[in-house]
């Protein structure tokens, strides 16, 4: 029903107001919308912007389950998306504002990747989980409450390991918190 799917999106948004920075809450409503300038879209075919093997398309359908996109659910320590449901974050009564939170913030980092890398050569997994990192810090700058939602120790470095395709734990210098 396109009616209930626009009601609930605008609840989401007026959720996420609180929760996330504008630019955070304008990838949300791009992803769900399908406001992406994916070659699926644009009705033709390209591989994945992220570099994914075999047959794997430029569309918002195969992102919701990348192995390359996945890297920031796993960075913020949450579960992938199952389906398209969960990835445009629809479910968002069933979570908490902690999650959702991490949630808006990760299809942020996904989206502005996409946008970055979609005419540019694929990333190496590296590569994109250092950019996801980036653009996390971004989308939380000056923005108390998603800050606080990270809860990640300011000033200090820490080790992560984004995901299996990493070959080597990468250091990280956080600078959340400094404005």
């Amino acid at each position: 029903n396109p009616r209930a799917a626009a009601d609930r999106v605008i609840e989401l948004m007026g959720v996420l107001t609180k929760l996330v920075n504008i630019n955070v809450r304008a990838a949300v409503v791009r992803t769900v919308w399908n406001g992406w300038c994916t070659a699926r879209r644009f009705q033709g075919t390209q591989p994945c912007t992220f570099g994914c093997p075999g047959r794997a398309e430029d569309s918002i359908e195969h992102y919701a389950h990348c192995k390359g996109a996945h890297l920031i659910f796993t960075y913020l320590g949450l579960a992938p998306p199952t389906c398209l449901y969960t990835f445009f974050m629809l479910h968002f009564r069933q979570i908490s504002e902690h999650e959702l939170t991490l949630r808006a913030l990760s299809l942020y980092s996904i989206y502005t990747a996409h946008c970055h890398y979609r005419q540019r050569e694929a990333p190496t997994p590296e590569g994109l989980a250092d950019f996801f990192h980036d653009k996390v810090r971004v989308a939380t700058w000056r923005h108390k409450q998603s800050t606080a939602t990270l809860n990640f120790p300011s000033r200090k470095s820490i080790i992560i390991q984004p995901a299996r395709l990493l070959t080597r734990p990468m250091r990280v210098r956080l600078a959340v918190g400094q404005g």
